[in-house]
């Protein structure tokens, strides 16, 4: 099992292997408690799944932004 929590100032943005996405979301009530109970105010589910490389996604669109 694979899972990824991303900062997002407030809000946490948890990521799982798209076959662990039913299994967080039946736990969710537990999930949000724990995230909340270090600081977080908001708690997201990606429903898109767990993707390595996201970020480079983020950035490449900052730099298409910033050449236009």
């Amino acid at each position: 099992k694979e899972v990824r929590a991303r900062h997002h100032d407030r809000l946490c943005r948890i990521e799982v292997g798209e076959d662990e996405i039913d299994f967080a979301f039946e736990r969710r009530k537990e999930i949000v408690a724990a995230i909340k109970k270090i600081g977080y105010l908001w708690v997201s589910l990606d429903m898109s799944g767990l993707r390595s490389g996201s970020l480079n996604d983020q950035l490449n669109l900052t730099e298409t932004v910033l050449k236009a």
